[in-house]
């Protein structure tokens, strides 16, 4: 059998009508055998060179077949559609050749090999033995199984037995792809089988419906004739209704009346039971309903950390207010949704996730919440937040390139890159992210500072020599190219960046240590009073359980710096950032001052900050690009109080604190809880509620149609939509 693989080159060999016409037409000095001798010649070259590129191939037919039968074991066939698989594939089993092959795949939201492939006979009574997940049809994973389970030299066949309704995947492509690689697909579909069919079409409840006052709960059940079953609905895994029902054929509307006394999100469920049903799968719905109330707000505090005066002072303006501690936050979206807003009071971005700032983040954006970010020596950039989800949704940032007063810093990095430094912490080593720990903190510095890195394990050298930070390029190359082996010996690498630091005229020379193992003896103690001496910071971090973390808080101690440790490689960004922050002294301004009104708004609307009290300090930020906006300013301009907008939420920032040091005058005046509490109500406000509503309806098996009523606007609307899926994925 002759195959070509790229057609189209045979095109070429309409060249070779003008080459003999040429030689036709050209004047022969050779013999006339020796000249048509020539030319032959050429021209097989040449159909040759073609042919190579067309990819022409000379093929056998395969003496052996191999079939791989996809058995659907999902919840939308029953048992009577699995007896027929079965059967199915033993009467394909008994007419196999003597050196066919066959293998089975069961497959639902995952797939599993039941059989590898190997000779036919004798495999007719063999029993399905593998359970797969049933809740989904996932026909792609179960096809790209097969193409791995074939043999070489055998013709391959793939045996489909399903109803055709996958529910993950993109079984088409993986389809089109077998193809190309010459497996054939075949499928079979399960015999119709009668049978009262009834389904759940919809389950519809108010988005938002008020606390206190009734609503109803729209349920739409399909039925292909008369029946009669039992409808139950359930509120938070609570059985609210149970009723049997008489069907007609067609659509079926039930209204369930329902009230809630308790504000927050309350997830409702429908279930229909009919005998006689061939299909389970369709026969659930549930749906999700914010109750409204009075202003829920999530108040967030370090761990260990008194929540202070503020919470009562938001009491006391009528909001429902709930303290809690970092480490005490709402792991999912539709949690963080039960609130109107979410503070969090001095807060540092170590003791919170990066998966729940992402959900955070989401929430704020895609549902509206409300987000506040109170001051403190832990909050904003000195608490870590550079480039975390958080700050990305703030209307202030933390680069502290802007929030510079002239100082300049000389920064060292002593970086372990010892053979522990190698271990993966999910899908990469723990030097990895010191590598971009060095980077997140060089790429605070301006180029007037200076940087430098030192790696180390059993020997010592200069990855990024001492210099200014004027080549961030040329520094991120060096830091990339450290690997991981050897001993873990601190001394000499420390010894060296203190050498460098000391002779450098700045005004701040710091120094972060990293190491996660326990280091060959030194006499460090003369090098900590070597740094002291010399006016050198040195902070430590130690990472996981294998590091001497008494000896590294010990050293950072003798040198005024601060010492971390690490449990997870991931969180050595957030600490490196937050180190060259506080080193460069461009977290805090401390100095006593007088707020200043800037921008007027809503939220400050009749409000005078003329002879407020003084205050005493703030974080260092800078104000993002509108919609943000600065309400109060602080000492040269920078943001005090700043609200803007993310997303579909509001968002504000309050760099002093809430009252327990710099803020303590204005809290004892009032001032303080005046100010916040109207600010914050302003963020748990939605806007448009009472003129939109918004509803789904059903256009086809595989399609919605997103339906908004607009009422009482006098401009013409020009909309955007995002649609975020259960596992919290979101298209526009």
């Amino acid at each position: 059998m002759i195959e070509v693989g790229w057609p189209v080159a045979l095109v070429l060999f309409l060249l070779v009508i003008p080459v003999v016409r040429t030689w036709s037409a050209s004047r022969h000095t050779l013999p006339m055998w020796r000249s048509r001798l020539s030319l032959g010649t050429r021209l097989l070259l040449f159909s040759l060179v073609i042919l190579a590129l067309a990819d022409l191939r000379l093929t056998r037919p395969a003496e052996q077949l191999a079939v791989v039968f996809l058995l659907d074991r999902s919840e939308s066939l029953d048992a009577p559609a699995r007896e027929w698989q079965e059967g199915w594939v033993r009467e394909a089993l008994r007419q196999a050749g003597p050196k066919d092959q066959a293998g089975v795949v069961v497959f639902g939201l995952d797939a599993v090999v039941e059989r590898s492939v190997r000779p036919a006979r004798g495999q007719q009574d063999e029993r399905m033995t593998s359970v797969v997940d049933p809740q989904g049809t996932d026909l792609a994973s179960a096809l790209r199984l097969a193409q791995a389970s074939f043999p070489a030299d055998c013709s391959r066949r793939i045996v489909v037995l399903s109803d055709g309704r996958p529910t993950a995947g993109d079984a088409l492509t993986e389809a089109r792809l077998a193809a190309a690689h010459g497996t054939e697909v075949w499928t079979a579909i399960p015999p119709a089988r009668a049978g009262q069919e009834v389904l759940v079409r919809s389950l519809e409840v108010p988005n938002q419906p008020t606390l206190g006052q009734p609503f109803d709960v729209r349920i739409t059940v399909q039925s292909d004739q008369e029946a009669t079953a039992v409808l139950s609905l359930t509120a938070d895994e609570r059985e609210v209704a149970r009723r049997e029902v008489d069907l007609r054929p067609g659509a079926n509307v039930f209204l369930v009346p329902q009230r809630r006394d308790r504000p927050g999100p309350v997830r409702y469920e429908v279930r229909i039971q009919s005998r006689g049903d061939p299909h389970a799968g369709n026969n659930r719905a549930s749906a999700l309903a914010l109750v409204g109330g009075r202003s829920r707000v999530l108040f967030v505090t370090a761990e260990q950390a008194r929540p202070g005066p503020l919470p009562d002072l938001l009491r006391a303006a009528g909001m429902e207010v709930r303290v809690a501690a970092s480490g005490a936050l709402p792991r999912s979206a539709a949690e963080f949704a039960g609130y109107s807003g979410i503070i969090f009071s001095d807060v540092p971005a170590l003791e919170v996730s990066e998966s729940r700032m992402e959900t955070l983040r989401q929430v704020v954006t895609e549902a509206g919440v409300g987000f506040a970010m109170l001051g403190g020596a832990s909050s904003f950039g000195a608490g870590g937040w550079y480039r975390t989800p958080i700050e990305s949704i703030l209307p202030v940032d933390m680069d502290l390139r802007r929030n510079r007063r002239g100082a300049v810093l000389a920064l060292a990095l002593v970086l372990d890159k010892s053979g522990s430094m190698g271990e993966r912490e999910g899908s990469v080593t723990r030097l990895a992210m010191a590598r971009e720990a060095a980077l997140a903190a060089s790429s605070l510095l301006g180029e007037q500072d200076q940087v430098g890195a030192v790696a180390f394990d059993s020997a010592a050298r200069w990855v990024v020599p001492m210099q200014r930070h004027d080549n961030p390029a040329q520094a991120a190359a060096e830091l990339a190219s450290l690997e991981a082996g050897g001993g873990t010996d601190l001394f000499p690498a420390l010894k060296q960046a203190l050498e460098a630091l000391e002779p450098l005229d700045v005004p701040l020379k710091h120094a972060i240590v990293l190491s996660d193992g326990r280091t060959e003896p030194g006499d460090f103690t003369s090098l900590a009073k070597r740094a002291h001496q010399a006016r050198i910071s040195l902070s430590t971090v130690a990472i996981g359980g294998d590091a001497d973390l008494q000896f590294l808080r010990d050293l950072a101690e003798q040198t005024g710096g601060r010492s971390y440790l690490a449990d997870q490689a991931t969180l050595l960004p957030r600490i490196f950032t937050r180190e060259t922050i506080l080193a460069s002294r461009a977290a805090f301004g401390e100095k006593a001052f007088q707020a200043r009104l800037g921008a007027s708004h809503p939220a400050l609307r009749n409000l005078t900050v003329e002879g407020a009290p003084e205050l005493r300090g703030y974080n260092l930020t800078t104000l993002r690009p509108a919609p943000a906006r600065m309400l109060l300013r602080g000492p040269e301009d920078d943001p005090l109080l700043a609200v803007g907008r993310a997303g579909l939420g509001r968002t504000a920032a309050w760099t002093s604190d809430a009252g327990h040091r710099w803020a303590a005058s204005w809290k004892a005046s009032g001032d303080l809880g005046r100010v916040l509490a109207r600010v914050l109500r302003w963020t748990m406000a939605t806007d448009g509620q009472a003129s939109f509503q918004i509803r789904l309806e059903e256009d086809s098996a595989a399609q919605a149609r997103v339906v908004v009523q607009a009422a009482d606007l006098e401009t013409p609307l020009v909309l955007q939509g995002r649609a975020v899926g259960p596992d919290g994925a979101s298209v526009d």
